[in-house]
């Protein structure tokens, strides 16, 4: 039974829209007529194969910042169809139509140069000022680059995914670059811009937009994996705030596509709801970071499997355990991986053991266990610990560090082991 929709990859490139009118030629010979366009799939309806011929106009009065069903648009679709061309569907700019394949509707466009410049305006701009965007990003890459990223899976998609979507965008960005030069050396000598081949805007569509879309599909599954094996981390983390601006720069593009009338109005409302968003995210940002997100793990205790150490093996002086956390977890290169942290209370008031001026009776013990496939990942992590305690968490502390003991490199199954010490004059823990 032939299924009644199906999505496929569709990624071309906006500049080649002529191009996409010969692949929706052939998906209807096959019995596939288009439903919906974005940028990286494209919404097929089944039908009976057809003979159709398809068109795709560059409509200068919709955009992202205007309705899809503005005035203008609806003129301009009715007109089409009393041209004999069937209104398909939109995407910003670029409007799609059909027609029987055996009759003769009128071309929407008969002076080619007005369509070039309705190209080189409406489609080359958000080429370029997306490949500005990419550029930007790239300047801040590197500080996403610390011992956390190794520890999730979707961080790992991040650092491992990004620079193959950056240098995709990049390539795309030189693409359209030239492309401007060479649009502009065919206007100087009144020619009009030849029109792209199916096979070309394919593989530019793979090559551009395929990088992009794969790592869009990485990090959905990762952060599915990630709040299936560890929630309450990610919440920590901050997924959440990032999912809420998603969202709500999703709804507000969803609002203009259907209520905006003119470009003005959608600059307007941009701006509102850019400031609506943004406070709203500080109050949610709050709300989030103010939740006990920590509270499920309470009195879960360490597994027997898992290499240990607990408090009573470090110290001599007695003390009674209150609760205590356990959280695994697991990422592509860190095999194993568990934070855990015991609260005990000293049962003697007069012993000067001083963690925090505000708890003199109580220690706050926790192991942060990590066993990653190689060895240069494990030596990031020690040294990217380190300089988080020193430079974040007690940045007026001191740090030591001594090593492991043979017995205890046996005890956690380990090549190296280093306890950490941070000191200051009065205070030690």
């Amino acid at each position: 039974m032939k299924r009644k929709t199906k999505w496929v990859f569709w990624g071309f490139l906006s500049l080649d829209y002529q191009a996409m009118a010969d692949y929706l030629r052939e998906m209807a010979a096959r019995g596939w007529l288009l439903e919906r366009a974005g940028e990286f799939v494209a919404k097929f309806r089944a039908s009976e194969p057809q003979d159709l011929q398809f068109t795709v106009d560059v409509f200068p009065y919709e955009g992202r910042l205007v309705s899809k069903n503005n005035p203008q648009a609806q003129e301009y679709r009715q007109m089409c169809a009393e041209s004999g061309w069937q209104f398909l569907t939109s995407r910003d700019y670029l409007q799609f139509f059909s027609a029987p394949g055996r009759e003769n509707p009128t071309p929407l466009q008969t002076d080619a140069f007005l369509e070039d410049k309705n190209v080189r305006s409406k489609l080359w701009r958000p080429e370029l000022i997306s490949f500005v965007f990419v550029s930007l990003v790239l300047v801040g890459y590197p500080r996403l680059f610390n011992y956390r990223v190794l520890l999730y899976f979707t961080t790992v998609a991040i650092a491992f995914l990004f620079p193959l979507f950056a240098c995709s965008q990049f390539a795309r960005g030189v693409y359209v670059i030239f492309w401007w030069l060479k649009a502009k050396r065919y206007i100087a000598r009144g020619e009009t811009l030849p029109k792209p081949t199916l096979q070309s805007a394919r593989w530019r569509a793979f090559l551009f937009n395929g990088p992009p879309f794969l790592f869009f599909i990485s990090m959905c599954l990762a952060i599915v994996i990630d709040l299936y094996l560890m929630p309450a981390t990610i919440n920590l983390e901050g997924l959440l705030p990032y999912v809420f601006l998603y969202s709500s720069f999703g709804l507000l593009h969803y609002f203009i596509k259907r209520k905006s009338r003119s470009v003005d109005t959608g600059i307007i409302a941009v701006f509102v709801g850019g400031f609506i968003i943004w406070a709203a995210s500080i109050g949610f940002a709050y709300a989030v970071y103010s939740l006990d997100l920590t509270a499920r793990l309470e009195n879960k205790h360490l597994p027997q499997d898992y290499p240990r150490l607990t408090y009573t093996e470090l110290a001599s002086q007695p003390t009674i355990l209150i609760d205590s956390k356990f959280q695994p977890g697991l990422s592509p290169v860190v095999s194993r991986y568990y934070h855990y942290e015991e609260t005990h209370r000293i049962p003697k008031p007069h012993q000067h053991v001083i963690i925090s001026p505000g708890a003199r009776r109580e220690i706050t013990f926790s192991i942060d266990y990590y066993d990653a496939v190689h060895p240069y990942l494990a030596q990031l992590i020690v040294q990217g610990i380190s300089k988080h305690i020193l430079k974040f968490k007690f940045p007026e502390l001191g740090i030591s560090v001594t090593p492991a003991a043979p017995e205890q490199l046996k005890l956690w199954q380990a090549d190296e082991v280093y306890f950490t010490k941070l000191f200051q004059p009065g205070l030690l823990m």
